[in-house]
């Protein structure tokens, strides 16, 4: 009788963390997806500066010129965020190699 009761609790809580780890891969796949939205949309937009500074009107205007520096700056370090959130294939062997050799060192 109590190994019923031990295999209907150990069934409930398996069942609780499948449908927890469930919901949190669907946040993080909305994450990412909205974390890559906002990447391209600020890539189409400093394109979209780029060209207005480039015309002849504004060639050389110092207002539009530090908001293009700053459209830089900023997607320098959502890259940097993106990055860090979602590494690629390079930096995770850099991470592993830098990781044995710490463990070489000990």
């Amino acid at each position: 009788m109590i190994e019923i009761i031990f295999l209907l609790i150990s069934l409930g809580i398996n069942l609780f963390a499948f449908m927890y780890i469930r919901w949190i891969l669907k946040q993080y796949s909305n994450l990412d997806s909205a974390i890559k939205d906002i990447f391209e949309d600020l890539s189409v937009y400093e394109s979209h500066a780029k060209s207005i500074y480039e015309t002849e009107v504004f060639y050389g205007d110092a207002t539009l010129e530090g908001l293009i520096q700053h459209t830089k700056n900023l997607t320098n370090q959502i890259e940097e965020y993106k990055d860090y959130l979602f590494p690629t294939e390079e930096k995770l062997e850099g991470y592993e190699s830098g990781y044995e050799e710490e463990k070489e060192e000990d």
